[in-house]
């Protein structure tokens, strides 16, 4: 599966900051480059948009085997079993760890494709300044909550308001 946070998932990162670019847009464009750019935009976030859930969703799954004492050297597993007829079965073993994902959604500008084009000073101060808020913003929305297992094991989880 070839998706936008697999490779970050792949490597075991801790942390992955997202900041996601492709807002549903306001008003939809006739001429061709920007529709071009929205068709485009619409298939990339559906894909980021499926891997964040699916990191939030094994992040679920992470904390209610951490609860249950489940967890295998502090890893999630999950086995499989592919049956396809003709074929051998084979089982396959992923090891999962927690993920803090942190998705940063700026504003749509009301410019759309054209103010990020626009590479006058004073407009790319404006987008940066204003990313910067958001960012802030977003992150200030995020805390962390102390999870103790069974076995007494702590694993801070973090959770958004």
């Amino acid at each position: 599966m070839n998706s936008p946070l697999k490779p970050a998932i792949d490597a075991q990162v801790d942390e992955i900051y997202v900041v996601d670019l492709t807002s549903p847009p306001r008003t939809y464009e006739r001429a061709t480059l920007p529709l071009a750019y929205q068709v485009l935009s619409a298939g990339f976030s559906s894909a980021l948009r499926r891997d964040i859930e699916s990191a939030h969703e094994l992040n679920r799954i992470y904390l209610a085997a951490h609860m249950q004492g489940k967890l295998v050297q502090d890893k999630l597993e999950i086995s499989k079993m592919d049956t396809t007829p003709g074929k051998e079965p084979e089982i396959s073993t992923r090891h999962y760890r927690y993920l803090r994902i942190y998705v940063i959604r700026p504003d749509p500008d009301p410019k759309g494709i054209t103010s990020f084009l626009d590479f006058n000073p004073q407009n790319a101060k404006a987008l940066i300044q204003q990313g910067e808020k958001q960012a802030e913003e977003t992150l200030s929305r995020h805390y962390e909550k102390e999870m103790v297992g069974p076995s007494g094991k702590k694993k801070m989880a973090l959770f958004s308001q």
